[in-house]
């Protein structure tokens, strides 16, 4: 189970230094989760992990929701996430020069192209967030164990997705038979009490109850 949620982030290429004992998963914790669409999560088995796939689009859906067919209801209303988790300029600077050191490059997602320390893009999503949030920045990410361009682009790229907009969380007591969904699984949902049609959705939290089930959903939007 572990190997195949790793292989969902297999490009990422992290170097690392130690100069002192660290016990494996402090490192796991504090050096690569904060970078990739990962947490950790207790299950049954032990410990595991997640991936969170905010870039999934309906193709992705290993299941559909519809509530007008299905026997379950909805337990919450709408949540929609805080306007200050929205950033739509970021910045990641990495290549560090030792433990202690400077960093040698800065990559920056922005709506506009502006002098800045680093090299900046103009992302399609930035764009979209500032039109909708006008300019939110503020969020730097620093990278010491990241010395590659393509990694640091990809780390922006998730980032970019999940933080240029807001989300919309919601619950559902369901039948049994969606025991078999895991966190973290594409969904798509429909329901028109909400004005959802077909809307791309994670599955955020489950609790398995003999007769039924309790998902949490929360949705993945790219209203570009």
């Amino acid at each position: 189970r572990g190997r195949a949620v790793l292989l969902e982030v297999d490009g990422f290429a992290l170097d690392f230094w130690i100069n002192e004992p660290r016990a494996p998963f402090e490192i796991i914790k504090e050096d690569i989760l904060p970078l990739l669409p990962m947490s950790a999560q207790i299950r049954q088995e032990g410990l595991g992990f997640v991936y969170w796939k905010w870039d999934a689009v309906a193709a992705d859906a290993v299941a559909t929701l519809d509530v007008s067919t299905e026997l379950g209801e909805r337990t919450s209303s709408v949540e929609v996430s805080a306007i200050d988790d929205v950033y739509n300029t970021i910045r990641i600077d990495y290549c560090q020069d030792g433990p202690e050191g400077d960093y040698r490059k800065t990559l920056i997602y922005s709506h506009e192209d502006t002098a800045a320390d680093g090299e900046v893009s103009v992302n399609p999503y930035s764009w979209a967030s500032f039109t909708r949030y006008g300019k939110r920045e503020g969020l730097v990410i620093e990278a010491p164990i990241v010395e590659q361009d393509d990694t640091a682009r990809a780390i922006l790229d998730w980032k970019i997705r999940y933080h240029s907009m807001t989300h919309r969380t919601v619950s559902y007591r369901l039948p049994q038979a969606w025991q078999a969904r895991e966190v973290g699984d594409v969904i798509t949902v429909t329901d028109s009490a909400i004005g959802w049609s077909g809307v791309v959705c994670l599955i955020t939290a489950i609790v398995r109850v003999p007769g039924y089930t309790d998902i949490t959903l929360t949705t993945v939007a790219d209203w570009i």
